[in-house]
């Protein structure tokens, strides 16, 4: 696949997903039409996902759809946790803020397992200080950065303006997290290879074409 036509995919792949995601969320699912429907989008959404997660990372298809649903069902599960809702003596609600921070940084450490095992095949990179210094980085740019993007917003007096704020905000914070994708997807890949490579009888990982 040429480069141009892989980045094509990707700019105009995850908005549509997204979209797919938007519709599947308002379908009421009341009659058996509804929750034909709802299926037929949950596919489109899994098959989605998994094809862009195949062109950024490469390697087999189906791992690339095991690693959208062990995403899937790791992010279910986590937001399935019950919260601090529950009455709490005084020294443990002045630390109720810590459980949203902690419940996301322990999903992170999950999916940063999960990636090298499912979707690469190999946990050589689970031993080495460069892949989770890529994975912080993957963090900032694809989560920090893009948030606070997205959130922060100027002091404009026109509408105009306000909306082209908006719109130059949206689309730098969703290049930000694209470009960081696709290069701690390459760098990944390279930093496997070059782990199974210095290793006596390792496998090597299920590698493709260079992403973007």
């Amino acid at each position: 696949m040429k480069r141009w036509l892989r980045w094509l995919i990707l700019l105009a792949g995850y908005p549509f997903v997204m979209w797919l995601v938007w519709i599947w969320l308002g379908v009421s699912e009341r009659d058996p039409g509804d929750l034909i429907l709802s299926f037929l989008l949950a596919l489109g959404i899994v098959a989605g996902l998994t094809g862009l997660v195949w062109i950024v990372f490469g390697g087999s298809v189906w791992r690339a759809l095991g690693f959208v649903l062990s995403i899937m069902t790791l992010t279910i599960l986590m937001s399935l946790l019950p919260s601090w809702s529950v009455p709490l003596n005084h020294w443990a609600a002045q630390y109720r803020w810590i459980y949203p921070w902690l419940l996301r940084a322990v999903t992170l450490a999950l999916m940063a397992t999960t990636l090298p095992i499912v979707l690469m095949g190999s946990s050589v990179l689970l031993r080495t200080w460069q892949y989770w210094c890529a994975w912080a980085v993957l963090t900032l740019g694809v989560y920090v950065i893009p948030a606070w993007l997205v959130r922060w917003v100027p002091e404009l007096s026109s509408m105009a303006a306000q909306t082209a704020s908006m719109v130059v905000r949206f689309g730098l914070a969703y290049l930000i997290a694209l470009a960081t994708l696709t290069a701690f997807a390459r760098f990944v890949r390279q930093l496997a290879e070059g782990q199974s490579s210095a290793i006596p009888g390792a496998q090597q990982p299920h590698t493709a074409a260079p992403a973007p």
